[in-house]
Formats: C-alpha cells, structure tokens, sequence
C-alpha cells in the first residue's frame, strides 16, 4: 500500500513541475505594458475587452470589435542620466531617445452578403500591429584612472586562458 501511495505522489509531482515550460517563463519575465496610450493607463486590461489596437496582440478576437478601418501610432520618448563615482573620478552619461511604441492598422470590411442585415456575418476585419515590447537601450560610463583596456578588453582576455 505504501508503494501505491508514494508512486501516486511521485506521479502527481512530476506533473506538477512540467505544468510550466520555458515559454511561460518567458511570459513571466515581460514586465513592460507598452502599446497604445490608452491600453497602458489601463494597465494592459483591454485584452479582455477588445478594440483597441494594442490589445490584438493579446487577444486576436478583439478584432471583431472593430466596424470601421482604423490607423493608430504612439511615440515614447525615453530619457535616461546616469552618474557614476569610482576610485574619486565622477562620470555622466545621457541618453534621449524617441522611438515608435506602438502602430496599427486594421483594415475592416463589409462581407458581401450584408446587405444591411444585422445577423451573420458583417464585416471581415484584418490587422497589421507592432508593438515594442522591450527596450533594452541603456548608457553607462564609468572612469577609473589611467586605464587603457575596456570591459571588452577584459572579456576577451579572460576567455583567451
């Protein structure tokens, strides 16, 4: 009886650690809501409501939402300063930067049969998205003395032994 009992639990256990694989992880680890500037106020929540360009990534039956042919785009603007101190030598560095979060163009069509009918199929929708997901651009300088090498420099050294 003993031996049923532990191969069940063994059974259980190994289902529950493949009950996530790498891709979940991956999922897990995107933090960044970025899309359109009504779909990050709300926190990325138009996944379940659809109709709004962003949330097609999240959910492609959003899309049926649409009746009319929409274009969207929204730019961010990322500013960055960082200010380092190592050995008494002071360091700045900045970075401005616009880029492009968030465009989409959904393109909606009547069906043929529709004929002001108000069942069946109405209209056949089609969406071309970009959405930034990360942005993994960021400055730092540092300063130390009379150094001639660089971190690349020091890499490459210590995989050369």
């Amino acid at each position: 009886m003993k031996k049923i009992i532990l191969i069940i639990v063994a059974l259980l256990g190994y289902t529950y650690t493949i009950g996530q694989t790498e891709f979940d992880a991956l999922t897990a680890t995107q933090t960044d809501i970025n899309g359109t500037a009504r779909y990050m106020s709300m926190a990325g929540a138009f996944g379940a409501l659809g109709g709004d360009a962003s949330a097609i990534k999240d959910n492609p039956a959003g899309l049926g939402i649409y009746r009319r042919s929409e274009m969207t785009g929204t730019l961010d603007f990322l500013s960055q300063s960082t200010k380092s101190i190592w050995n008494e030598k002071n360091s700045n560095d900045n970075l401005l930067k616009i880029g492009l979060n968030n465009f989409t163009y959904v393109l909606s069509n009547q069906t043929w049969n529709n004929n002001g009918q108000s069942k069946g199929l109405l209209n056949s929708n089609w969406s071309f998205s970009y959405n930034k997901l990360k942005n993994y651009n960021r400055n730092l300088r540092l300063n130390g003395g009379q150094s001639s090498s660089s971190l690349s420099d020091y890499i490459a050294y210590m995989t050369s032994n």
